[in-house]
């Protein structure tokens, strides 16, 4: 495991990119249920056990690596970071959540993984790579399919999952268009 990559910036920069991410992103590609994404990431900051890489699960470095991609959206877009800042630091955490989990070491699909790679996606699309934007959207958008999320579920789930599993799908259709 990278350590660097288990790493986070300060709380006060960190809070001010996901803002930025909250105000410019979100409202354009819902893929995270907001306050469920803010529970979490706000659990980053109080735990108080000694640091150790055994403590981690995979969900763990999803989360992280989720974080670290929300931060390089924010920080493309951040106005508290000088211009020619930008582009270096988003770079920077956006290799971080690569490092934390790539396609080549997902060993199953879930609902995580596909926001992982479509937030990657929406990260990528405004920088210079854009085949490697396309790659990252055919991933996403095997990882939506071979979780089913083009499918209809049965009313029995709750409408809250119902709901981010159709946002998660159609942000990638129409990142595909």
């Amino acid at each position: 495991m990278d350590i660097d990559a288990l790493l986070l910036p300060e709380k006060k920069l960190a809070d001010s990119l996901v803002n930025t991410y909250r105000r410019f992103s979100l409202p354009i590609f819902p893929v995270l249920h907001w306050p469920s994404f803010m529970k979490k990431y706000d659990n980053l900051w109080r735990s108080t056990e000694s640091f150790s890489l055994s403590k981690y699960t995979g969900n763990d470095m999803l989360l992280l690596s989720i974080v670290n991609v929300v931060l390089a959206i924010g920080c493309q877009r951040s106005e508290h970071c000088p211009a020619e800042w930008r582009t270096r630091d988003a770079e920077s955490l956006y290799r971080r959540s690569v490092r934390l989990v790539s396609a080549e070491t997902l060993d199953e699909y879930s609902f995580e993984a596909a926001q992982l790679f479509i937030l990657r996606v929406i990260y990528l699309q405004y920088t210079s790579f854009a085949s490697r934007c396309w790659s990252t959207l055919g991933v996403a958008q095997r990882v939506a399919y071979g979780l089913g999320l083009h499918k209809d579920i049965p009313e029995s789930t709750n409408q809250l999952e119902r709901e981010m599993r159709r946002r998660v799908w159609h942000t990638s259709l129409i990142m595909d268009r």
